[in-house]
């Protein structure tokens, strides 16, 4: 007897979901003529960053050190000969958020404590295996639509799945607009953001049976 044939399909399925964590880096960004006093100058504004997030309620654990640079800028005179060397020094601190509605109160908080480079705000879920799964119920249900509709239409009747290869899944995020310069330290409001939805995409490719 002929061996029962299959039929092979792939579909995708997606879920969403709103943000309910978020996360942001703040810093200092500092120009002298000494690069001592420059760094001096940088930890202190940061020292002040740091204090305010804390006073804000945000957890130690919360707040990382992700860069401290110090690059020397070289000045010219108007006929392009070197004249003398300024220091930039730049510190920043990424701040986990776990209350994704406090995000514009703390960037807030961080330009009324002297931040003056704020960037890379991202909003995620907490729980994003749960919309994976519910992404992937979708994209099985999608699989086993198409597949039974093109066993109808072969004349034959679907069977079990012989084989199931889940593609890519994840949640991409949110990034909003980088937020920098001097004018901002007189600001203290709550700055205003919104997080919108999150998607996950699941794809899958599965081999069904036929009887």
């Amino acid at each position: 007897s002929r061996p029962p044939g299959t039929v092979a399909v792939s579909a995708t399925g997606t879920a969403y979901g709103e943000p309910d964590r978020a996360s942001f880096d703040a810093g200092v960004n500092v120009l002298g003529d000494d690069a001592r006093a420059a760094t001096a100058r940088a930890s202190e504004g940061v020292q002040a960053l740091l204090e305010a997030l804390r006073r804000a309620g945000v957890a130690e654990n919360d707040l990382r050190t992700v860069s401290f640079n110090i690059f020397p800028e070289q000045l010219y005179d108007n006929g392009g000969q070197p004249t003398r060397v300024r220091y930039r020094v730049a510190s920043t601190v990424q701040v986990t958020v776990r209350e994704g509605a406090r995000l514009g109160e703390l960037l807030g908080a961080s330009v009324a404590a002297g931040a003056n480079e704020v960037s890379n705000v991202v909003y995620r879920v907490a729980d994003p295996g749960a919309l994976e799964r519910q992404a992937r119920a979708a994209a099985m249900r999608a699989a086993r639509d198409k597949a039974e509709q093109l066993a109808r239409l072969g004349g034959a009747r679907l069977g079990a799945p012989r084989r199931i290869v889940e593609g890519g899944g994840g949640t991409p995020p949110a990034p909003l607009a980088r937020f920098s310069g001097g004018d901002m330290a007189a600001q203290s409001e709550a700055v205003p953001v919104v997080g919108g939805q999150l998607e996950v995409t699941v794809r899958v490719e599965v081999v069904y049976g036929l009887e």
